[in-house]
């Protein structure tokens, strides 16, 4: 039964049912396990503390995000490659390197903790102290995520990604329920997702002793890393920048509502950026013809799905959000309007093509234009229209990165059709 649903998704399709199918269970369930941490989460804390703390909570959750973009955090995608090609030796290297260059990280989050220190908030200043403190370990131990998915371990990775969120939940929801300081909570947070990672990454660490490290391939790829951690300093500024100018311009209140407007659209977008990262490893070894097809298919397929999602979602988020959020009635409208933006969430097909095929320049120019309008759009919907403005800002940016997306992947493809006839 199981054979022949397969081969009948496959002929209909056109795609490896089976190793969709089989991996894609376990995203499937992980993203459930996600969803489910995600949602008890925001349930406990924007139910049990006010407003304004539940806003502070979700600054210094962007400020972590913001302050990691002083770091390597393109050597994810470093190692997912090495690591799909079999090269374990460069897992330890890279990690070793990825610790070094936290400098950055390190030096932006004490600089905001002295400024809020003068500033007499001494809340956001322990708050980027302890990212200062903790945040560079987890960039590291995180790695092993792409280590295993590069192995195609997709097993181990789901299985400790679960165990790794249901331990970070479970930590959160005592801390809330024994305290009502915010910044506890956000403590037992970070604290929490070090500690999981860091047993993640020390039980399946590759033995160094394997291989020995190609210092002339280290390089390259490390190099590699670079740019791509330029390019994702575009990229983490525009996800976080809403956050940041509607929490300075107005206010932490109105930061919670958005981030409750924000949670499905989000875990949609989530689902999909994992879905789509199966296709990195057959795109990494696709002829042209496979690759131009494969994108174009996928992408008109993955489309249909996420707007008919989006459908759905908009006509039952009234009650979804005034049944689990009873005190963010306002969420509503805000939440269906950017649930406009879901089906964007199909740009990821494109982007794992340019990655798997290393175009670092064209990566570079979409991440480099589409943060510009994202930033650019936001601050001036913010300063000048408030919330709305941010929840507009957001929609329009997503389908003009949608369009950048797809207009660099073609110009890609069209020059390797050029220099391959």
């Amino acid at each position: 039964m199981y054979k022949k649903t397969i081969s009948k998704i496959e002929s209909i399709l056109g795609v490896d049912a089976h190793y969709f199918v089989s991996n894609g269970f376990l995203i499937f369930v992980n993203q459930l396990v996600s969803v489910a941490g995600s949602l008890i989460t925001a349930l406990l804390l924007a139910n049990l503390f006010t407003e304004e703390d539940y806003g502070i909570y979700r600054y210094l959750i962007a400020l972590t995000s913001i302050f990691s973009l002083f770091t390597l955090t393109g050597m994810s995608q470093a190692i997912l490659q090495t690591s799909s090609k079999g090269w374990l030796w460069f897992f330890p290297y890279a990690t070793t390197k990825s610790f070094i260059y936290s400098i950055g990280l390190v030096a932006t989050a004490l600089t905001a903790a002295i400024y809020y220190f003068v500033q007499d908030n001494l809340i956001l200043a322990m708050g980027c102290l302890c990212i200062s403190l903790i945040q560079p370990f987890i960039n590291v131990y995180f790695q092993i995520f792409s280590y295993l998915t590069g192995l195609k371990k997709f097993i181990a990775s789901n299985i400790l990604q679960a165990l790794r969120i249901l331990t970070i939940v479970s930590a959160v929801t005592v801390t809330t329920l024994l305290s009502k300081n915010i910044l506890y909570v956000f403590f037992v947070f970070m604290f929490a997702q070090m500690i999981t990672s860091a047993i993640g990454y020390y039980f399946f660490k590759p033995k160094n002793e394997e291989n020995e490290t190609d210092i002339i391939m280290g390089k390259k790829y490390l190099n590699f890393a670079k740019h791509q951690s330029i390019q994702n300093i575009f990229i983490g500024v525009a996800q976080k920048i809403d956050a940041v100018l509607i929490f300075q311009f107005i206010g932490s209140t109105q930061l919670a509502i958005y981030s409750i407007a924000m949670i499905v659209p989000e875990q949609i977008n989530s689902a999909v950026k994992n879905f789509t990262s199966l296709l990195f490893p057959k795109y990494s070894s696709y002829s042209l013809s496979q690759f131009r097809g494969s994108v174009v298919k996928r992408s008109k397929q993955m489309f249909f799905l996420l707007f008919s999602a989006s459908i759905f979602y908009i006509l039952i988020s009234a009650v979804v959000i005034n049944t689990l959020f009873p005190k963010y009635h306002d969420a509503v409208l805000y939440s269906q309007i950017l649930a406009l933006a879901i089906p964007t969430s199909v740009l990821y097909i494109s982007q794992n093509a340019l990655k798997s095929q290393t175009d670092n320049k064209k990566l570079y120019s979409i991440q480099l234009i589409s943060a510009i309008v994202k930033t650019t759009l936001t601050a001036i919907g913010v300063i000048a229209f408030g919330l709305m403005g941010a929840v507009a800002a957001a929609v329009t940016a997503s389908y003009v990165n949608l369009i950048i997306q797809y207009y660099f992947w073609n110009s890609s493809i069209n020059e390797k059709t050029t220099l391959s006839t």
